[in-house]
């Protein structure tokens, strides 16, 4: 199997078995009030989304329809008796097949979710909880009793969190743990980086412990390493404010907010920086790899709002403002050339 079709095969069940987590939840008898406007959003967030509830209600009222037909006289004690008992089997199968798809999601939620490279997407969790990943990112979604955590594997994600005060939502990323209990945050993850931004509401941020324990101790009687725990340095953010992180002090700045979310728009915002670091943000987003040739051009200072995966237009403008050339090929695109001296900021 090839991998785009292990991805296809892979969303396609984790889509049916999002389906099948809102028709249990829509039909359970806890019903929370937010739940119609989050399976509406769900609904409307992909056609897919749509054919996939279709899919399973259609199966669901051939179930429905048994309780309908004539049963043989010796089977019904009263026409009352019998049509209580067929709703109860109708309902009692409706909630298998449900639940038996919801735990094929709880089974190969482990494997994760992610994208690839310049593709978006967007999660809705059975809490609500919606999960924007950007380009190349992949998340593992463990929710269990009175817990509620994702693991950040890698790349780019905004997080709309459902607001449950006995349930606090936890962003695991690498040895850093983001707490929030219902607002917006983005969390970045690069291999020697991690960025928090708020968006709205409060989160903390804690560096993650893994302590011993002796309960449930293995037949050899060895102690086995109990679930993280939170060191007592939290960080909390306010909104507007960003958390960097790296092998240096932790930095705490307010970016503009237009700029962290420009990916969300199809946009790649470049904050004043060097062509070279320009170039790794557009290589996020793009298979065909962007590369300068010379130190001197590696330099210039590039700003401004690139359309998302367009390498190509992006080195042809700064190539014209810069007085460089470009080379196209297959699998990448090569800035050469030297710019003249003096040379400053430039934006688009």
């Amino acid at each position: 199997m090839s991998d785009r079709t292990s991805h296809d095969a892979s969303s396609s069940l984790e889509i049916r078995a999002e389906a099948a987590a809102w028709l249990a939840r829509l039909r359970g008898p806890n019903r929370a009030p937010d739940v119609e406007d989050g399976f509406r959003r769900w609904l409307a967030s992909s056609t897919h989304h749509t054919q996939a509830f279709e899919l399973l209600t259609s199966r669901l009222e051939v179930v429905e329809r048994l309780r309908t037909r004539t049963l043989p006289e010796h089977w019904r004690a009263s026409d009352k008796t019998a049509s209580r008992g067929w709703r109860n089997v109708a309902v009692a199968m409706a909630a298998v097949l449900a639940f038996a798809a919801m735990g094929m999601f709880f089974h190969t939620r482990d494997a994760g979710v992610g994208t690839d490279v310049g593709e978006q997407r967007m999660l809705t969790l059975v809490d609500g909880t919606r999960i924007y990943l950007n380009t190349d990112t992949r998340v593992v979604v463990r929710y269990e009793k009175r817990a509620r955590r994702v693991e950040l594997k890698s790349g780019e994600a905004l997080f709309e969190v459902a607001h449950r005060p006995d349930e606090p939502f936890v962003v695991i990323a690498g040895d850093q743990a983001i707490t929030a209990l219902g607002t917006t945050f983005v969390v970045r993850r690069e291999p020697r980086k991690l960025s928090v931004t708020l968006m709205e509401g409060k989160v903390s941020v804690s560096s993650l412990v893994t302590m011993p324990h002796a309960v449930e101790q293995s037949s050899r009687d060895t102690p086995r390493q109990g679930p993280p725990t939170l060191d007592a340095a939290a960080r909390t953010l306010s909104p507007g404010q960003r958390l960097t992180l790296t092998a240096e002090e932790p930095r705490l700045d307010r970016p503009q907010l237009d700029k962290v979310l420009a990916w969300k728009q199809g946009q790649v915002a470049l904050d004043d920086m060097p062509l070279a670091n320009a170039v790794i943000e557009m290589n996020r987003y793009s298979k065909v790899k962007l590369i300068v040739e010379s130190p001197e051009a590696a330099g210039v200072r590039v700003g401004g709002f690139f359309r998302m995966g367009d390498s190509a237009s992006f080195a042809r403008a700064v190539a014209s403002t810069y007085g460089l050339r470009v080379i196209e090929r297959a699998d990448e695109i090569v800035i050469v050339g030297v710019p003249p001296e003096g040379s400053s900021t430039k934006s688009r």
